[in-house]
């Protein structure tokens, strides 16, 4: 059954439908043909026309743009239990199940369905020249893509999110789009297709659900304003203390910022747990244990400061809290880095942010120096006040003793 529906699907992509690309994959048991407009090449924007075809044999198959999950922009098809298909437009974040999102407008073309066993799927993507986590440039011959499928039970499902259990494989493969120019902004496929029935509903990302936008959303203001905690007001509070040695400036800065993290803490954590992602992954991980730890810097803060104002000098719970604190700033700050590598963000971002962290780590090096220059010159002033004043005594001493 497997091997006639392969072939068949063989047949097809050899028939002459302009030049289009096509790839198969899992030894012709998935195969994808991409076929951009003449127009879309010369503004390198348009709709973009993609197929895929599947035995029904695969519970799901997918097709991405983008090199390899991270960050890619998906199109999931799968069986809607009604002898159709549904196709499900996703972004994948990691070797993570893909979301679901309505960002990426596409429409259902004829010739989609199920015949003869084998799934077809045709579409015309109108905005795939740029997606939330990611770019295209549509006139380039050499785009990257990739591929997963998964073998197994039907999902029989119409939901936009239905949950996927994880891929038996993936594939990457680069097209040309330059070669694969069509002569007119219509669906390629019919005629390669025509005896594909389309018999049901098929499910158009751009009406169906999902809530794969707000979720980006979320994440957006997440990211926003962690980098602001932790390239910005984290580092000023740490920096007021060597600088000018205001100690409740100092407070009021830290607290600020820690109230922050906590608000950006929780868009995080309603991202992830809206898409079922919650702690699979060390960003995650490694965010909750520095929050976690920050929030008692206050309280050490509190209790170095007592200390400081009594014994006029530092002490164990001093550096405690100084120490800590740094630590837990620089996994922070790590951590950022890791979450923005993992949102795929553009290179303005990331050299941004590397650039603000870089500063302040410079800002509070030559702060940190000039305050430790100054407290070794009062200390040596101190040392020296008092060896003239032992001097003195001494010899205010042998002056009554050589009067007695």
């Amino acid at each position: 059954m497997r091997v006639a529906s392969s072939l068949a699907m063989a047949a097809t992509l050899l028939s002459p439908a302009a030049a289009i690309h096509s790839s198969c994959f899992d030894s012709n048991g998935f195969c994808v043909q991409i076929g951009v407009p003449q127009t879309t090449v010369s503004s390198r924007s348009g709709n973009l026309y993609m197929q895929m075809q599947a035995n029904t044999s695969y519970s799901w198959v997918a097709l991405g743009q983008g090199h390899g999950m991270a960050g890619a922009n998906m199109f999931l098809m799968y069986t809607d239990g009604a002898g159709n298909v549904t196709v499900s437009t996703r972004y994948a974040t990691g070797e993570v199940e893909p979301y679901a999102q309505t960002d990426t407008r596409i429409t259902i073309l004829e010739g989609t369905g199920i015949s003869n066993n084998v799934m077809t799927a045709n579409f015309v993507c109108e905005n795939c020249n740029t997606w939330g986590t990611g770019s295209m440039d549509l006139s380039s011959s050499e785009t990257e893509w990739m591929s997963a499928w998964k073998t197994g039970a039907p999902l029989d499902s119409t939901s936009q999110d239905a949950s996927i259990q994880i891929h038996d494989n993936t594939g990457e493969f680069p097209v040309d789009l330059t070669a694969a120019v069509i002569a007119s902004d219509s669906n390629p496929f019919v005629a390669a297709n025509a005896n594909s029935a389309s018999n049901g509903t098929v499910l158009v990302s751009s009406t169906g659900g999902g809530g794969g936008g707000g979720n980006k959303d979320l994440l957006k203001v997440h990211g926003w304003i962690m980098a602001s905690m932790f390239v910005m007001l984290y580092p000023l509070g740490t920096v007021i203390m060597p600088a000018l040695h205001q100690w409740a400036i100092h407070g009021i800065i830290q607290i600020i910022a820690m109230i922050g993290m906590w608000v950006g803490y929780g868009y995080g954590h309603a991202a992830a747990n809206k898409v079922d992602t919650l702690f699979d992954d060390c960003h995650q991980m490694i965010g909750a244990v520095v929050c976690a730890g920050l929030t008692v810097q206050p309280i050490t803060g509190w209790l170095h400061h007592r200390y400081f104002v009594a014994h006029k000098t530092r002490g164990a719970i001093s550096y405690g809290h100084i120490w800590y604190g740094r630590l837990l700033l620089g996994l922070g700050i790590v951590n950022g880095g890791l979450g923005i590598s993992s949102a795929n963000s553009s290179t303005k971002v990331v050299v941004a942010y590397a650039v603000l962290a870089g500063i302040w780590a410079v800002v509070f090096a030559v702060f940190s120096s000039i305050s430790d220059y100054k407290k070794d010159r009062m200390r040596m002033k101190s040392d020296s006040d008092k060896g003239v004043a032992m001097n003195n005594y001494r010899a205010m001493g042998s002056s009554e003793d050589q009067r007695v």
